[in-house]
Formats: structure tokens, sequence, C-alpha cells
């Protein structure tokens, strides 16, 4: 008796591990086929770029990637600091742009009168 529990317990967790095993396989093949599209529409600097300004004008997304970089960057000081380096330079950029376009408007408009 105890010979036959010992053997139907080994078939079944031999059925279960074979039948797991080809699943496995097959979801390892799928994820790789999907990195592998990843990597190709990575390459194709346009649909990168689309992707990019797809980020930047959803503002949940926005959040979402900043979440991703500052938690990636977490225990990497150099990153961390070229991340914030980045985000200066931005709002410099920003800020600068937005002092010349309000100096337009006031040379605008003293020219007007």
């Amino acid at each position: 008796m105890k010979r036959f529990t010992f053997a139907a317990i080994a078939a079944s967790i031999l059925v279960l591990f074979v039948a797991a095993s080809p699943q496995e396989k097959q979801q390892k093949g799928m994820d790789q086929q999907k990195h592998m599209q990843m990597m190709e529409m990575m390459k194709d600097s346009s649909m990168m770029s689309m992707m990019m300004d797809r980020i930047a004008s959803d503002n949940q997304m926005r959040m979402m990637m900043m979440h991703k970089m500052m938690h990636s960057a977490k225990s990497d000081t150099a990153s961390m600091m070229e991340m914030c380096k980045a985000m200066m330079h931005d709002m410099m950029e920003k800020k600068s742009s937005d002092e010349k376009k309000e100096q337009k408007e006031k040379q605008d408009h003293k020219e007007h009168h």
C-alpha cells in the first residue's frame, strides 16, 4: 500500500512537472520574442522618438517614467546626479525660454506704442 501511494505521488509530481515545462518554455519563448520586438523598435529612432513624445505629453506616463528612473538610479549616485543635472538643465532651459518670450512681448508692446 505504501509503495502504491508513493508511486501515485511520484506519478502526480511527474505529470505536473511535464505539464508545466512546455507552458514555461512557451511563456519564456513569448517573453523572448516580445523582448526582441521591443529591441527592434528601440533601434528605430523615429519609433523611439514617437514613444518618448507620447510619454512626455501624458502626465501620468511622465510621472510613471520619473518614478521608474528614480527607482533604478536609487543606489547609483552617478546616475542620480546625471538625472538631476538633466532635470535642472531642462528647467533652466524652460525658464530661459519663458524669459525670452516675455522680453519679446515687452519689446513688441513698446514698438507698438
